[in-house]
């Protein structure tokens, strides 16, 4: 099966490494130094080695899906293996979850580890009248994302950090079991199965 979607991507991050904090005595003045009213100070850069975790959300939307159904019998030597296109298919949108850690290896460069589960969405697609089993195939989808990146910031001096990065990883996805209806019955029913692929992200 051959999926295209476009992901929008939600995150944060949360800096656990040596930044300075401020204290109660920050917020009027003290020893001299600026109140409230003074304005926006930016903060520290992260310092070198510091530790970060980081939590994301995501929404999918996918174009319809590529579906090919191959279909064998007989068995042995003499057994014929034919293959059909699914029609009229189609993949609900989802939502995804995920968490990561990562490191800032200087001011400008870091990289993390993580991880996104991709929710359950509901899998269609149809066979003629025809063919060896006609009908409609219903089943789930679900994904588990691991991800090692590395990203380049640019410091604007400003609250927003545009950044570039890509990382590299696995995809595991998985189908829950299924069912084929044909005129409202049911006439087959469809195996969980599960595969693992190559991944690549660009951000």
């Amino acid at each position: 099966m051959v999926f295209t979607r476009a992901t929008l991507l939600l995150g944060a991050a949360l800096v656990l490494g040596s930044a300075p904090g401020a204290s109660a005595a920050d917020l009027g003045n003290y020893g001299g130094g600026g109140s409230m009213k003074d304005g926006y100070a930016a903060p520290a850069a992260a310092s070198p080695r510091s530790w970060y975790v980081r939590m994301d959300g995501g929404w999918s939307a996918y174009q319809g899906p590529d579906i090919t159904e191959t279909s064998v019998t007989g068995c042995g030597p003499c057994g014929a293996t034919t293959s059909y296109d699914l029609e009229n298919t189609d993949i609900d949108n989802s939502w995804s979850m995920g968490a990561g850690v990562g490191m800032h290896f200087s001011n400008r460069i870091r990289g993390d580890l993580t991880y996104d589960h991709r929710f359950e969405s509901d899998v269609t697609g149809s066979l003629p009248v025809g063919s060896d089993l006609p009908g409609v195939r219903s089943f789930g989808l679900k994904s588990d994302l691991f991800l090692a990146n590395l990203y380049y910031d640019f410091d604007m001096g400003s609250r927003i950090t545009p950044y570039i990065g890509g990382g590299v990883g696995f995809v595991r996805n998985k189908t829950t079991d299924g069912v084929v209806t044909d005129c409202g019955c049911t006439v087959a029913t469809i195996d969980s199965g599960s595969n693992t692929d190559f991944a690549a992200a660009l951000m």
